[in-house]
């Protein structure tokens, strides 16, 4: 039975290359989302500090559909990752003389699935 149903799932595939706005992921809950992340914010001659920034953590579509022609394939694959990000300065503790406590550090404010890079 899963054989037959991912040989259907293959052929509809194959028969919807060139639509170029079909998304074979979209039935999946393809997302991208902005979420807290604790890191761990470190600097020679402080204290380390654990403070909350934002993520992109997601699922988004990649694939690689059978072509009759070069190149055989039609490829797709993107990312979930920051599309605007903001710097959050973070203020460490027990620092040596002469260092700075003070450390940016970046935090996603909106998420996008982009090509990959």
């Amino acid at each position: 039975m899963k054989v037959s149903v991912l040989c259907c799932c293959v052929l509809l595939l194959a028969s919807l290359h060139s639509c170029q706005s079909y998304n074979p992921f979209a039935q999946f809950g393809v997302y991208c989302n902005r979420e807290a992340y604790g890191k761990q914010v470190t600097k020679k001659g402080c204290d380390s500090k654990y403070t909350q920034v934002k993520a992109c953590l997601g699922t988004c579509a990649s694939y690689a559909i059978p072509l009759s022609h070069p190149p055989y394939f039609k490829r797709k694959c993107e990312c979930c990752k920051p599309s605007l990000t903001s710097v959050k300065i973070v203020s460490l503790e027990n620092c040596d003389p002469g260092v700075s406590p003070l450390v940016q550090v970046e935090s996603a404010e909106n998420c996008q699935c982009h090509s990959c890079s």
